[in-house]
């Protein structure tokens, strides 16, 4: 059977740190959407999202362009 090791030779534990340690909650995206009508362009309101750090890894590369190609279809749907 090993050796304990003694308190010395023991790596500090990640939750005791000096200071405080920083984490991500949430990022804040503020979309800015324009129709193009072909012979104007208008900028369309759209809201502040709030995406939780556990979203956003997947956020930009899933979740946004289906949320885009969505409101795009609505847009054609009302055309036809």
């Amino acid at each position: 059977m090993s050796e304990p090791r003694k308190p010395q030779d023991r790596k500090p534990s990640r939750t005791r740190r000096k200071g405080p340690q920083v984490k991500l909650v949430k990022v804040f995206v503020q979309p800015v959407f324009v129709l193009d009508h072909g012979d104007h362009l208008s900028e369309v309101d759209h809201p502040m999202v709030a995406i939780p750090a556990d979203e956003w890894p997947t956020y930009s590369s899933e979740r946004f362009p289906r949320e885009v190609a969505e409101w795009q279809k609505q847009l054609d749907g009302e055309r036809a």
